[in-house]
């Protein structure tokens, strides 16, 4: 059964990337919400440079403005179709972000946060010992905020641990590894997708009012105020 609590914008980005082929003529993006940056510059980067001859390319992006200063210019360089340095895909990825999130003095929304883009958002939650529910099944640790089994092991729920508590420390340093190569991060993005879900609003809000709006497009030419 299909998660739908999943970031269904960071899955299409994720399941074009894998299947670049599928939308040949594809040459815009209008995103509601930010997609993950690692999965999204893997994107731009496959589709982008197709060896199809004639092939179109990804070369407007629309999105909310939270988007890193540092990664204007390398996106816009990856719409105007020439390779482009940029950080490493974990630097990309809100796992790099993990010491900063969990830093509880500071401000910032879970969504702003994910987006590496630090929103004033006041954060009531200062407190480390907030409790998850996790199920033990075997060897695996499966986080459930929802205090529901994981519809995945309902089909075997004879090997099923009772429930137990889990700090949100213990969920941080039991997230799974960042992976080495693209096909890896593309190919194993539900299971971070799942661990950031288990986290929820629980360590601080799940957005701000300003996260939806402005809205920003990138493109090849277009000038950005830094």
């Amino acid at each position: 059964m299909p998660n739908t609590k999943l970031d269904y914008v960071t899955q299409f980005c994720r399941d074009l990337a894998l299947n670049s082929g599928t939308m040949p003529a594809l040459d815009t993006l209008d995103f509601f919400t930010i997609p993950e940056w690692d999965i999204l510059f893997i994107l731009l980067e496959h589709y982008n440079f197709r060896p199809e001859a004639g092939s179109s390319r990804i070369s407007n992006i629309t999105l909310p403005e939270k988007v890193p200063r540092r990664l204007l210019e390398p996106l816009q360089e990856l719409c105007a179709g020439r390779f482009v340095s940029h950080p490493f895909y974990f630097e990309l990825s809100w796992m790099s972000n993990l010491d900063i999130m969990r830093d509880y003095s500071l401000p910032g929304c879970m969504a702003c946060h994910k987006a590496l883009f630090y929103c004033s958002q006041p954060n009531p939650v200062h407190q480390k010992e907030v409790r998850l529910r996790y199920y033990l099944h075997g060897n695996t640790r499966v986080v459930d905020a929802s205090d529901r089994c994981p519809a995945s092991l309902l089909e075997s729920e004879g090997n099923m641990n009772p429930v137990q508590s889990l700090t949100i420390d213990d969920i941080l340093v039991s997230f799974p590894a960042y992976p080495n190569s693209t096909r890896d991060i593309l190919t194993t993005w539900e299971q971070r997708e799942e661990a950031w879900q288990a986290l929820g609003d629980r360590i601080r809000p799940k957005t701000c009012p300003m996260y939806f709006h402005p809205r920003i497009r990138i493109c090849p030419g277009a000038t950005f105020v830094v």
